[in-house]
């Protein structure tokens, strides 16, 4: 980018985990947050998987409603590295880890 336009200065690595994810994040919480007011009922999915090139183990939570307006929802509430063994008393953990954060 240098090269072709010397003027623009390109934010470092710093500036976008440190100012413009926080940022995202914050907003997209709040409209997903805000999202199940429209549904009676909210259906919870979990899913634990292993990435195939490096190995490394996630688990998330999904909820999916219809809105009164009879509209679709999915959205990913929760999404963790996960580590250890993918045994019970662990998916127990994370599990009890999502009801105290409200989820």
């Amino acid at each position: 980018m240098t090269e072709s336009e010397p003027r623009r200065k390109i934010p470092c690595r710093n500036y976008f985990q440190g100012t413009v994810l926080p940022s995202m994040y914050e907003d997209c919480k709040e409209k997903i947050s805000s999202l199940p007011a429209t549904a009676q009922e909210i259906s919870l999915t979990s899913d634990i998987w292993t990435s195939s090139g490096n190995n490394h183990s996630f688990i998330s939570v999904t909820g999916h409603w219809i809105s009164k307006d009879f509209i679709h929802y999915d959205a990913v509430l929760s999404a963790k590295h996960f580590l250890g063994p993918h045994i019970g008393e662990a998916i127990k953990g994370y599990s009890r880890k999502c009801a105290r954060n409200g989820i």
